[in-house]
């Protein structure tokens, strides 16, 4: 930039300063200005739109590619998510099993157990009743022996 305020290039031209200041605008500094010089100036302030246009594509570009990295990041996170309630939703139905597995074994065994006890009840029934069968034909038995044996005394 120091280039601009030698004595070689300022010239008492206003057109040639009017040049000189649209290059230093633009950043365009060179040893011998000539004309050029100004031509690329002008070809430059000509290009600009395409280059904000470039720009602006490489722009639009970053923010797809950003926005790309953010769906596929959401997309991963809804995906992980599904993954772990899928599961949750598994091991909530192994847990409901085995729960039901287990109600269902004791219930089973609670069965067996009331079944056993009618079981020993009505054998322990029967055999009280075969006890007091037992019992009443010894008894009459005896009766009838004793009948018998009064009345054969009687007879005697």
């Amino acid at each position: 930039m120091s280039n601009f305020n030698n004595a070689n290039h300022v010239a008492n031209d206003r057109s040639k300063k009017r040049k000189l200041a649209k290059c230093k605008s633009l950043g365009i500094s060179c040893e011998n200005c000539r004309i050029a010089c100004f031509y690329k100036a002008e070809n430059l302030v000509k290009a600009q739109p395409e280059v904000d246009l470039t720009q602006s594509v490489v722009v639009d570009t970053v923010d797809a590619e950003l926005r790309a990295k953010a769906e596929a990041a959401a997309k991963a996170k809804a995906e992980a998510e599904e993954r772990l309630r899928a599961e949750m939703r598994a091991k909530a139905e192994a847990e409901a099993e085995e729960k039901a597995r287990l109600e269902a074994e004791a219930k089973a065994k609670a069965e067996a157990e009331e079944k056993a006890r009618l079981e020993a009840e009505a054998k322990a029934k029967a055999e009280a009743e075969e006890k007091a069968r037992l019992e009443a034909e010894a008894k009459a038995k005896a009766e009838a022996e004793e009948k018998a044996r009064l009345e054969a005394e009687a007879k005697a």
